[in-house]
Parts: structure tokens; sequence; C-alpha cells
């Protein structure tokens, strides 16, 4: 009960962004702009200060970390090539193929997953949760951006592949935060706290967007794909990473932390990517509502397993 209380705040917002989008209070034309202000401003602010902030001393997790790294890269390589079967509709255009592949990976373990860390297994394991999650966001955040600048549908940046990773504001975030986790440096309170005013916006206006995209999409289109995207991401996704930290022999609380990060529901911000770079950004918002409508029970079966 304590993760669907969780996540209860996020189904609200959303369902006020759709709300809003059909009684026009929320203008669909307004919803393009406003993904490139949380996708420009608010979610690198908020992705550098979540990652400046990641405890990099604690090295001990640095093995879980890198085992998550390798149950990314193996899901989204059997993403794409399921992508040739269940999305081999002629129809299916490219953003939806690209957003499908996207969502089996691109988790939202900042906010799900550190707070099942904090609820569950206490505060005193938020600190290595957050430096699996900053290792683990730097490389799903490089998979999203390749995948979408090369199988998207007209990316408004106009570059493809690595040209796409030097070019997007994110990265930048998330390299800029782990320099500074790493160096120990802190930000002058002023700047951190106006950096802070600008990540608060980030979630709520993504979350508000994905509820204006909602109103757009019919639940009966696309059934199998929705279906097949909760099954690779709460379940397959840290059914690997588990796999592969039991043949490492990684401890008890290193494997339920990193499982808990990979069996995070699609994240809110893939809905923004999947609109600046090409993806199907209705599609995306469906999937993020539906992986975490059902989180909860992916996260009591893991921590059933991994207990």
């Amino acid at each position: 009960m304590e993760v669907f209380f969780d996540i209860l705040p996020i189904f609200c917002i959303i369902a006020l962004g759709l709300i809003g989008a059909r009684t026009g209070l929320f203008p669909l034309d307004i919803i393009k702009p406003a993904s490139r202000v949380v996708f420009f401003l608010g979610l690198p602010f908020m992705i550098f200060r979540a990652v400046s902030k990641a405890p990099v001393g604690e090295m001990q997790v640095i093995t879980p970390a890198l085992l998550g790294v390798v149950a990314l890269i193996i899901q989204a390589g059997m993403a794409l090539l399921l992508a040739r079967y269940v999305m081999r509709d002629p129809n299916t255009g490219r953003g939806r193929k690209a957003s499908w592949v996207c969502s089996q990976f691109h988790g939202n373990m900042g906010i799900m997953g550190l707070a099942v860390v904090y609820y569950i297994l206490g505060e005193e394991w938020l600190g290595a949760a957050a430096l699996i999650m900053a290792i683990l966001m730097l490389v799903h955040t490089v998979l999203a951006i390749m995948i979408l600048s090369r199988w998207g549908e007209n990316p408004e940046s106009g570059t493809k592949g690595w040209g796409a990773i030097l070019h997007n504001p994110i990265m930048y975030a998330v390299v800029l935060g782990l320099i500074l986790a790493g160096t120990g440096l802190k930000l002058p309170q002023f700047i951190d706290r106006t950096f802070g005013i600008m990540a608060g916006m980030a979630l709520p206006l993504a979350l508000l967007i994905v509820g204006a995209e909602l109103s757009q999409w019919h639940m009966s289109d696309g059934k199998i794909h929705l279906l097949t995207v909760s099954l690779m991401k709460l379940m397959v996704m840290p059914a690997v990473g588990w796999g592969l930290m039991l043949i490492a022999g990684t401890s008890p609380m290193e494997t339920t932390l990193t499982v808990m990060m990979l069996a995070s529901p699609c994240a809110a911000m893939s809905v923004i990517f999947a609109g600046q770079m090409g993806g199907d950004s209705r599609f995306a918002a469906a999937a993020t509502s539906l992986t975490h409508a059902v989180s909860p029970v992916a996260y009591f079966i893991w921590m059933s397993i991994v207990k």
C-alpha cells in the first residue's frame, strides 16, 4: 500500500493534464512549446542536481551499477531485435518503433526507484541507490538519444548518433553532475536554490504534458505494443540484471538496490524525449501511465524474489 500511495500523486497530476486538455484549460497547441521548456531548461537542471548530490565516494556499489549498465544494454539490444517482429506492421511509424524501444529501458529511477528504496529499505540506503541511479541514468540517456536520433521521425535537432548526444542538454547535465559529485565541490547556496527552482518545474510540467498527450490517445490503439513494453520494462529487464548479479555474486542488498532501479516504470521524461527527438509522444505517454499503474505489483514481485 505504501508504494500505491507514493505513486498516487503522479496519477493525480497526469489526470489534471488530461482533464485540462479536454476542457481547454491546457490547450493542445501548448504541448510542443511546453515540452521544449522542460527539455531544455527544467529537465537538465533537475538531472544535474540529482546526479551532483550522488555519493560517488561509496564505491562499493560500483560493481552492481556496472552490472545494471550491462542489463540496460542487453535490454536495448533485445528491444531492437524484437522490434522487427512486434512492430512489423508497415503502417507503424518510425516514431512509434523508436518510442517502443526506448520505453523498455528508460525508467523513472529518480522518482519511483528512490521512493521504493526509501520506504521499503530505509533512508540509510538512499546514498548507494542514488549512485547506482546516476550511473544508470547516464547510460539510458545515451541509449535513448542514440535510438531516437537514428530511428525516430524528423527529429528537430537534425543531428544523428553521436552528434545528437553532443547537442543534447540532458547529456551535459548528467556529465557535469557526475563531475561535481566526483570532485566533492558544492555550489554556492544561491546558485543551488536557483537551480532548484528551475528543476522544480520539470516533473509537474512533464506530468501535465503526459496527461495532455493521453487525451489524444485511444487505448485500443496499440494494445500489444503497450503490453509488451510493460512486460519487458517491469519484468524482463530486472530479471536480466538479477541474473547477472547472481552470476557475479553481489551481496543481497547490492542486488536489491539495482533490481529496484531496473524495475522502475517508464520515465515521464520519455514523453518529452519523444516529442523533441522524433518519437511517438502519445505512445510514450500511454506506456508511462500503464507501467506506473502496474508498477506496485511488479515491485512486490521483485521484492519477494530478491529479499
